[in-house]
């Protein structure tokens, strides 16, 4: 199978189509076909030195969020051959087969098509982890700069949720409109 692996630290050119072995599925794991991931900041800093996000060991198979089709999973597992999933699998997305244990996997709407799908998991868990950490309360208003951005998108969908008031932020004049969120 093929895997972008990292090979040094450094830009692009270092992120290369390699042959690797294909994962072994182990009890409680699924295999999932990888159709569509994604490319995160995270990503950007482990391939640049210096950053808190340094790799241990080259070559390094980078990336989060997977979105794709089960094609093998445990006799008594919820999820089925052909099954459309998500999870957030860090380090290691950028490979065509990924092993993901069962309770991380989530099924993937069929309105949600791979590319989109594969947008959600980090972004969506970022901006989960942030309001958890804010603890703010209904009353209260969350600022969220960067508001048409993935992780600003999900925060403003999630406080919504919790009915608490968002004031949203962009950078450019073009994309004032944030009607669609409020």
């Amino acid at each position: 199978m093929k895997a972008i692996q990292v090979t040094n630290y450094g830009g692009p050119e270092v992120a290369r189509v390699q042959s690797v072995d294909t994962p072994i599925k182990n009890k409680g794991d699924v295999l999932v076909s990888v159709v569509a991931s994604s490319v995160n900041p995270v990503d950007i800093k482990h391939m640049t030195p210096g950053t808190v996000q340094e790799i241990d060991q080259f070559p390094m198979v980078l990336g989060w969020d997977i979105a794709g089709i089960v094609i093998e999973a445990d006799k008594d597992s919820a999820f089925q051959i052909g099954d459309r999933v998500l999870a957030l699998h860090p380090q290691g997305s950028w490979q065509q087969v990924v092993p993901v244990k069962e309770d991380q996997l989530l099924k993937l709407p069929e309105d949600i098509d791979f590319i989109h799908g594969a947008s959600i998991p980090l972004g969506a868990v970022t901006a989960l982890q942030a309001l958890r950490k804010l603890k703010i309360k209904q009353g209260e208003t969350l600022l969220v700069t960067g508001a048409l951005g993935s992780v600003g998108g999900y925060a403003i969908e999630l406080a919504k949720q919790a009915k608490i008031s968002v004031a949203g932020l962009v950078r450019n004049k073009e994309k004032k409109d944030l009607r669609r969120f409020i």
